[in-house]
C-alpha cells in the first residue's frame, strides 16, 4: 500500500474522498448525463481547440520529436517515451491532453476557488491599457516577446523562491524525465497564480488579441523546446537572452 499513499496524511484523505466519490457516483449516479454533457462541451469548443495557432504549435512538437530521434538515437527521444511512458510521462500526457484540449480552465477555476477568474474580472476594468505598446505591429511582436519574456522570469523566480508558491510549482518539478509535452505539466492554482501575475504586464503592453495569442504560440514551442532532451545550449544566446534545453535541465 505505501507505493499508493502519499506520506502527507491529509493528501492521503482527500485522495480516498475523492475515490470514494467517485466510486458511489459511478455505481449509483447518472453517468451518461455527464458524459454527454462532456461531449457536447467538447463539440461547443471545437473552434477553439482546431485552430492555425494550436496547428502551428503541434507542428512545432512535432519538429522537436523529429530532431531528436537522430540526434539523441531512439531510445533517449521523446517520441520513444511517448510510445513507452513511464508513470511520469503519463502524467505529461495527461495535461498535454487538457491544454490541447482548452478545458484547463475548469480546473483553474476549482482550485483557485473561483478567486483567479474573479479577481481578473475585477481588475480588468481598471487596468490602463496599451501605455508600453506600439503602432507598428512587427515592432508591438517584438517588443511583447521580450517583455513577456522577461516578467516570466522574474515570477519563475517568485515561483521558486516564495514557498507558498513553490507549494503548487513543484508539481511541475516532480516530472522524472523530460520529453517535449513536459512543459505542459502544471497544477491547475499553478496556472492561476501565473494568470494573475501576467495580467497586468499583458494589460500595459496592448496589442491586439491575436498578437498576444502567437506570442503565447511562441512561447508554449519555445517551452517543448527546452523541454527537450536535445543538446543544445545556444552559444551566449543561451546564457543571456533565451533559455535553452541544456540550460533548462541544469535548472
Amino acid at each position: 500500500m505505501g507505493f499508493w499513499l502519499s506520506e502527507n496524511r491529509n493528501r492521503n484523505i482527500l485522495a480516498m474522498l475523492v475515490l470514494v466519490a467517485g466510486v458511489g457516483f459511478f455505481a449509483f449516479g447518472d453517468w451518461r448525463f455527464v458524459w454527454d454533457k462532456g461531449m457536447r462541451y467538447l463539440l461547443s469548443r471545437q473552434d477553439a481547440i482546431f485552430t492555425q495557432n494550436t496547428g502551428i504549435y503541434l507542428l512545432g512538437i512535432v519538429m522537436v520529436i523529429a530532431l531528436e530521434v537522430p540526434m539523441m538515437g531512439w531510445r533517449n527521444s521523446s517520441l520513444y517515451r511517448l510510445i513507452h511512458p513511464s508513470k511520469s510521462t503519463a502524467v505529461d500526457m495527461i495535461c498535454f491532453a487538457i491544454s490541447i484540449l482548452r478545458i484547463g480552465g475548469i480546473g483553474i477555476f476549482i482550485f483557485s476557488l473561483g478567486l483567479a477568474d474573479l479577481f481578473l474580472k475585477l481588475i480588468d476594468p481598471v487596468l490602463p491599457r496599451g501605455i508600453f505598446s506600439f503602432s507598428n505591429p512587427v515592432l508591438q511582436l517584438i517588443w511583447g516577446m521580450i517583455a513577456i519574456d522577461f516578467c516570466r522570469y522574474w515570477i519563475h523566480r517568485t515561483q521558486h523562491q516564495w514557498k507558498v508558491w513553490w507549494e503548487l510549482h513543484k508539481f511541475h518539478h516532480n516530472a522524472e524525465e523530460f520529453n517535449v509535452i513536459t512543459t505542459s505539466r502544471d497544477h491547475p492554482s499553478d496556472e492561476a497564480a501565473l494568470a494573475i501575475a501576467l495580467a497586468i504586464p499583458f494589460a500595459l503592453l496592448g496589442g491586439k488579441a491575436e498578437q498576444f495569442l502567437l506570442l503565447s504560440v511562441l512561447g508554449a514551442m519555445h517551452a517543448g523546446l527546452t523541454h527537450s532532451m536535445l543538446p543544445w545550449n545556444f552559444g551566449w544566446i543561451g546564457r543571456w537572452i533565451l533559455v535553452s534545453p541544456i540550460g533548462h535541465r541544469i535548472h
